[in-house]
């Protein structure tokens, strides 16, 4: 009897190792199909990604940039705004006193 076992589980081994290698076979080939449209898609997710993130930087600076501008010409603008105003005040102050104005608040 345990001749019959042992050429039975022989049989079923070497079956099961022709299954598996079979199998492993399959899986192989479905691994060689897929990885590479996978490795071509992470790879081209990579390049978009980082192409986004060059040109949100560059974006970034240029806002900034603009925004310095704005504000340094804001700033211009005040100083003229508050000379000008100095200006028309003291031209006001000078006509009073030419004409004997008295000014009331």
């Amino acid at each position: 009897m345990s001749a019959v076992w042992r050429s039975y589980a022989a049989r079923t081994a070497k079956v099961l190792r022709s299954a598996t290698l079979k199998e492993m076979n399959q899986l192989t080939q479905v691994w060689t199909a897929l990885i590479a449209p996978v490795a071509t898609l992470l790879g081209t997710m990579l390049v978009v990604m980082l192409g986004v993130y060059l040109q949100n930087h560059s974006l970034e600076r240029a806002v900034d940039l603009m925004r310095a501008e704005f504000k340094q010409q804001l700033a211009e603008l005040e100083l003229r705004l508050t000379r000008l105003i100095l200006e028309l005040t003291h031209r006001v102050e000078r006509l009073e006193e030419t004409r004997g104005l008295i000014r009331t608040p």
